[in-house]
Order: structure tokens, then sequence, then C-alpha cells
């Protein structure tokens, strides 16, 4: 009987990071009239920040608000969630994709990959960025297609960076 990952936590959410503190792998993306939005090194540096969880849905289901979690910090290329302790892994991005793409490096590297797609957007508390993401097995993985966390091991996280004051 296959164990189910109880989503406290974004690490039991999708099982996926471990303590990996190598830096982040760029897909370089084709030029285009969008500028920054396909250039994955100005996107990745969009992106960081410190965030907090704000709606966490596993495999279709509302899943606790990652209760544990005290913040998820990105920064130089890597994911840090803090929680009880301190997990690392490295992503890249690739945003001339739609929905733009994300790629979560666990520990096991390449072959361990979290495949997912993220979107962000600007509010009146902060930026939000919404990641989709899937835990396969080795190859088994499969990109989610949109942000309903719906179907086996497929996790959404919506994380927000507040505004300064």
């Amino acid at each position: 009987m296959r164990k189910l990952l109880a989503p406290t936590t974004i690490l039991a959410i999708a099982g996926l990071l471990v303590g990996v503190s190598s830096p982040a792998r760029v897909v370089s993306a084709p030029a285009s009239a969008d500028g920054p939005k396909t250039d994955p090194v100005a996107e990745a540096k969009k992106l960081e920040g410190t965030y907090t969880v704000v709606e966490v849905i596993f495999e279709g289901k509302p899943g606790k608000k990652g209760d544990e979690v005290k913040s998820v910090t990105i920064k130089d290329g890597t994911i840090t969630i803090s929680a009880k302790r301190d997990e690392k892994a490295s992503f890249t991005v690739d945003p001339s994709k739609t929905p733009a793409e994300i790629d979560i490096i666990p520990p096991g590297g390449d072959e361990d990959k979290v495949l997912g797609i993220y979107q962000t957007k600007e509010t009146e508390k902060g930026f939000e960025l919404t990641i989709a993401f899937a835990k396969g097995g080795i190859g088994k993985a499969v990109r989610p297609k949109d942000f309903k966390g719906e179907g086996d091991e497929v996790a959404v996280l919506k994380l927000l960076r507040k505004k300064e004051k």
C-alpha cells in the first residue's frame, strides 16, 4: 500500500526539497519582443524574495496553508523552505513557455527533477507567485497544464511576497 504524503509542509506536499545548495541552471530562451519575460536570468531574479504560504492545493483538494513553514525564500537560484530546518533545492525557469515553466532540482539531480509551471501577479498585498508541480518517479513526472492541482501527486502553492513598507 502506498503511503500518502501529509500536506503539512511544502516538503510533505511533494516530498521534493531535501537539502541541495547547487546554483540554478538557467534554460536559455529565444529573444522576443516581450523583453525580460523571455529572459530566464531576469525572470529568476524577479522571483527573488521571501514569501509566506497563502494557499496549498494537493491532488485537487485544499491542504493546510503550510502551517509548519515559516517562509519560502528564493535567492541566487535556490529555493529555501524554512520550517523545522532549512531545506534547499535549485531550480530552472523557462518564461518563454505558456504557462511559464519551472523545474525544481532536488539532491538526486535531473533524474529526480520536479516539473512545474508558475505564474506571477502584483496584488494590493504584494507579489504573488503560484507554482503547480507534480512529483513522479524517475522519468515519470508530468508537467501540470493548469493551476487546479488535480491529479496524482500534483500540488499548487500560492505564495505571497509582501510589499515593502
